[in-house]
């Protein structure tokens, strides 16, 4: 990490954000605790995500993971992810948390590639999608695979209208009480937020990290050619 990019990355916001990305990941390991197969691999990518962004804010004198290293668990996740989003195009709502995926893999694909020639525009419009995928998380309209599954309640031998439960729900079945919905859907709805919260705060993040990688570089090279030209006269 170079002095300019230091400039924009203090020893404070480092130690900050490197505690919230401990708190993502952790989020991130205890979802996957209660999803289904799929649900699990994703969210254990998020956490390998989280781990990187790990890696580039820690405020040690360098990152602990060599970039190559980095550049190959990327670059495998992203295939991955994408792999998995394009088997299943038919279904919005799996395919597309697998797409987002893959774009967050291929951010960190390039935080580890820089600085590499080519990559200015690239970093740009990665930069300004992560900013609109951190507000689509925190406005609910992006969908993830921690969705709960739905179920048809009885109660006192009713049948009653579908109701969401969490995709791996430890209740009982049978006859339920009538607080019991309201109850889960609560608690479903808790999970929800707090996870679109920490999808929020992975995509602002790597958004930052690349517009501070990205223009501390930039300034790097404006200091070595006009070091050049002075060099030169």
């Amino acid at each position: 990490m170079t002095m300019m990019t230091t400039a924009w990355l203090p020893t404070w916001f480092r130690a900050l954000a490197t505690a919230l990305f401990v708190l993502v990941a952790a989020a991130h390991v205890r979802h996957a605790r209660h999803g289904d197969r799929e649900a699990r691999a994703w969210h254990a990518g998020h956490v390998v995500m989280a781990l990187g962004m790990i890696d580039m804010t820690v405020p040690l004198g360098r990152p602990p993971v060599p970039a190559m290293v980095g550049e190959v668990i990327f670059a495998s996740c992203t295939v991955c992810a994408l792999g998995i989003g394009l088997a299943q195009l038919g279904r919005h709502r799996r395919c597309l948390p697998w797409l987002l995926s893959a774009v967050g893999h291929a951010g960190m694909l390039a935080m580890f590639a820089m600085p590499r020639a080519g990559f200015d525009l690239l970093i740009w419009v990665l930069a300004g999608w992560f900013a609109l995928e951190a507000v689509g998380w925190l406005a609910g309209v992006l969908p993830s695979l921690d969705a709960p599954a739905p179920v048809t309640l009885r109660v006192a031998g009713l049948r009653r209208d579908p109701t969401l439960l969490p995709a791996r729900s430890s209740g009982p079945v049978g006859v339920l009480d009538r607080t019991a919905a309201p109850t889960v859907v609560a608690v479903r709805n808790r999970r929800q937020a707090a996870l679109r919260i920490t999808l929020a705060l992975m995509a602002l993040g790597m958004a930052y990290m690349l517009v501070a990688m990205q223009l501390g570089m930039s300034a790097m090279h404006e200091m070595t050619d006009h070091g050049a030209g002075m060099a030169g006269m």
